[in-house]
């Protein structure tokens, strides 16, 4: 039987080589779509890849803002699963120019081109893009004031508001809702009706090891940082939502929603990724890491003492588990899995350096 070809794009980040892998051990072929020739050797030589190397291809998509970016990559494709372009972390000097080049734009036209692309294409089945769940949740609930409201699958996506003051993460929350609306938008529009449906994944911070991070440090780079740093010593920025999942969890409700049974009254569908956010705490990482390392504690690998608060936002995620027959990972596995990965790097580093030593 001929297997069906996922296009994927997003595969050298952090969640999009887990998705990546985990479609091709779901017996998927796959196209992964890569900004730049040489990333296809850094993929090809991951160890974890190595057994499917007959069903990974690769294309170079250099520039995913360009009108059209995606038709050649989308043939012959029957699923897509697309990592919307993210914000670059840094302040606006230009407000306007600034701002709409590297936000509005960058949230826009990826999606646009791939969704366009998809239309054009009739073996398209379903598209599955990666939002957040910060594109459900109010700003104010999100970061400012502790809120009763429990946010579902079910609640209403958020009218864009651009944001006065265009910090780095307002401006990567303002991207996500942009990309989310006009998504909504592009999918009610369409006439005749798209031959595909469209699922919006929105996980919370993502956490876990990272196949592709060079060093350990590395890890620090992405939305680890939350559970990490502070049991590095280091103390973060502000409140943080309690909002977390497994990046195992986030990558396989990525393959399963290409095939999973969906309400055929509606073509797009949001599906919320958070482990449960209830009782989740922040300051829990470091008593996990204390109590699954004493070792590496002792040893001065995790020297504890960081500061992270938790802010509370209820979500329920119990539909998504529920379609994709699966139960997200808690807390104590994410902070676990992740900090494994960590001293893991860490072993590795001093490996080649002591071989490194010895050569001299």
């Amino acid at each position: 039987m001929t297997k069906l070809l996922v296009l994927i794009t997003g595969s050298t980040g952090f969640l999009g080589f887990r998705i990546l892998t985990l479609a091709l051990e779901a017996g998927y072929r796959v196209r992964a779509a890569i900004r730049h020739q040489h990333q296809i050797a850094v993929l090809r030589a991951a160890e974890i890849v190595q057994s499917h190397l007959a069903d990974l291809e690769f294309i170079v998509v250099p520039d995913i803002l360009r009108e059209g970016a995606y038709n050649e990559a989308m043939q012959g494709v029957t699923h897509v699963t697309t990592l919307a372009r993210s914000t670059k972390q840094r302040r606006f000097q230009n407000q306007t120019e600034d701002f709409d080049t590297s936000v509005v734009h960058a949230a826009i036209h990826p999606t646009l081109n791939i969704l366009h692309a998809a239309q054009k294409t009739s073996s398209v089945q379903r598209v599955a893009i990666t939002s957040s769940i910060i594109a459900l949740v109010p700003w104010s609930d999100f970061v400012i004031c502790e809120a009763s409201n429990i946010y579902t699958n079910t609640s209403p996506v958020l009218e864009p508001q651009k944001p006065s003051i265009a910090s780095p993460f307002r401006a990567y929350a303002y991207a996500k809702t942009l990309s989310l609306h006009i998504s909504s938008q592009f999918m009610s529009a369409c006439s005749p009706p798209t031959t595909f449906a469209l699922i919006n994944l929105l996980p919370g911070f993502i956490l876990g090891p990272n196949a592709l991070a060079k060093n350990a440090a590395t890890l620090l780079d992405s939305s680890n940082h939350q559970a990490l740093a502070p049991i590095l010593g280091h103390k973060t920025s502000g409140p943080t939502p309690s909002l977390s999942v497994h990046i195992d969890d986030a990558a396989l409700t990525h393959v399963k929603a290409l095939t999973a049974e969906l309400n055929t009254s509606s073509t797009v569908h949001n599906l919320i990724v958070c482990s449960d956010s209830s009782t989740m705490k922040w300051e829990d990482a470091l008593i996990i890491a204390a109590t699954d390392f004493p070792d590496a504690v002792a040893a001065g690998k995790l020297p504890l003492g960081g500061k992270v608060e938790t802010h509370r936002v209820n979500v329920d995620a119990s539909e998504t588990e529920s379609l994709f027959g699966i139960k997200f990972r808690g807390f104590e596995e994410q902070v676990r899995d992740l900090v494994k990965g960590y001293l893991g790097l860490l072993e590795g580093e001093a490996k080649i350096c002591g071989a490194s030593s010895k050569e001299l």
